[in-house]
């Protein structure tokens, strides 16, 4: 019974850190579009600008909607 609870354990935990890490993941993804975006606009590709703008502010939601932070 002890192994049993030891490996529900450590299987829960292993699926509570990856949906912990998908919050961060999406920021990161998110600040990564930004910085593209603001890159193709000084180099003035405004429609390239534009869609990794878009990219960015979709990785936000999907971050602000991640099950666990």
């Amino acid at each position: 019974m002890r192994k049993l609870m030891l490996a529900f354990g450590a299987v829960s935990a292993l699926t509570l850190g990856a949906f912990g890490c998908s919050h961060s993941l999406h920021e990161a993804k998110a600040d990564y579009h930004q910085d593209r975006a603001e890159r193709a606009a000084e180099h003035g590709n405004y429609y390239k600008a534009a869609r990794e703008e878009h990219k960015a502010q979709r990785d936000e939601v999907k971050a602000d909607e991640a099950p666990l932070p």
